[in-house]
């Protein structure tokens, strides 16, 4: 039995845009992802990403008495979408 994922139209172009950003080669943290995307739960988009097999690490961060997220794309994942995208600009 297929579970089907039901993503409304706002959320998909968060992802899409999340995802750019990781193929990028850059992390993101949750303030991140609301200020540059207007995302409130990027991680249930890191999670849905992670449905769809992309290899995303990561990193807690301790900054006094503050614990959050930090995402990234795995190097190898990210050396298979450069190679597909000879167009890609590195930053």
């Amino acid at each position: 039995m297929s579970i089907e994922r039901r993503i409304n139209p706002r959320q998909e172009s968060q992802k899409s845009k999340i995802l750019k950003h990781l193929q990028e080669g850059r992390s993101i943290t949750p303030i991140e992802a609301l200020r540059d995307y207007g995302c409130f739960r990027l991680a249930a988009i890191i999670h849905v990403l992670r449905e769809d097999n992309y290899n995303i690490i990561t990193n807690t961060i301790e900054e006094g008495d503050k614990t959050y997220a930090e995402y990234s794309l795995s190097a190898h994942q990210k050396t298979v979408w450069e190679d597909l995208n000879p167009f890609m600009v590195k930053v």
